[in-house]
């Protein structure tokens, strides 16, 4: 990143961080800092160049600040195509308003989808690589993360990339068993680790201000085409999904105002049936 561009840098990171919905803590929705949103999206800047990328959540609102940071000059690389699937409404409508007020609608887009639920067929194996920061599974020994990456992994073709957001802290022995089983996991699914920085970001979290994440990055050697096979989690995945007796029950978090253009921040839980 070019340092004369700091000032314009941040003075773009804010336009996103105002752009996003309040967050929803007991789904996880704790978002990164703004100095941490900028590293980060210049670091997967590189990994994504000129690639059509999926992202399996996106609270952070990282998509964003790639396609508009790109667009106006301060990231040199990013990716061609952006597609976002999430299950919160307010996190799709305001990533589809940012993107007309701002004229990247070219490069991004954005769905509604929960990970409980199978691929949409029309992503299967459509994307080049996939990005996810996703509930750190601190209840579960990070399942809740391999529901992620298995969305993700299904929406990649072919030799791709994936950048995984967790927890590192190195006195915490669930970090540990969280950051062992999600490696084993993406092996598991040829995926090799790239690369690791650990204790990369922070977070506006008051019960655990001083809990970091790491981000790796991951690639895959060999993909083949498989026909779709994609289905909805088995109920035992969902179970601690958010933390110790709170399991994934929420399909859609539905938007009650009209995509940010009304003050309210009110909004609706759509269960699944």
């Amino acid at each position: 990143m070019n340092p004369f561009n700091l000032r314009e840098a941040i003075n773009a990171i804010s336009e996103v961080i105002i752009n996003r919905p309040k967050p929803i803590r007991e789904f996880d929705q704790i978002y990164m800092r703004a100095g941490d949103m900028l590293l980060q999206t210049e670091h997967v800047s590189h990994l994504f160049k000129d690639k059509s990328i999926v992202f399996i959540g996106d609270g952070d609102s990282i998509c964003l600040c790639l396609a508009y940071l790109h667009k106006i000059g301060i990231l040199k690389h990013g990716p061609s195509k952006i597609h976002i699937l999430d299950f919160d409404e307010r996190i799709v409508l305001s990533i589809k308003h940012f993107a007309k007020k701002f004229e990247i609608e070219n490069v991004i887009s954005s769905e509604l989808y929960n990970v409980a639920s199978a691929l949409p067929k029309e992503h299967w194996q459509k994307f080049d690589g996939f990005y996810t920061n996703p509930p750190y599974g601190a209840s579960n020994n990070g399942k809740s993360v391999e529901c992620f990456l298995k969305r993700g992994i299904e929406a990649c073709k072919g030799d791709c990339v994936a950048s995984v957001v967790i927890a590192d802290d190195g006195d915490s022995q669930w970090t540990r068993n969280v950051l062992f089983n999600t490696q084993t996991y993406m092996l598991s699914n040829f995926y090799f680790l790239s690369q690791q920085i650990p204790a990369f970001h922070s977070y506006h979290l008051d019960d655990a201000p001083d809990l970091k994440s790491c981000a790796l990055s991951f690639k895959r050697v060999g993909g083949k085409h498989e026909p779709y096979s994609s289905i909805a989690l088995e109920k035992e995945s969902l179970q601690s999904f958010y933390g110790t007796n709170k399991p994934l029950t929420i399909k859609f978090v539905k938007d009650l105002t009209e995509g940010g253009t009304k003050n309210s921040q009110d909004h609706q839980f759509i269960p699944y049936e």
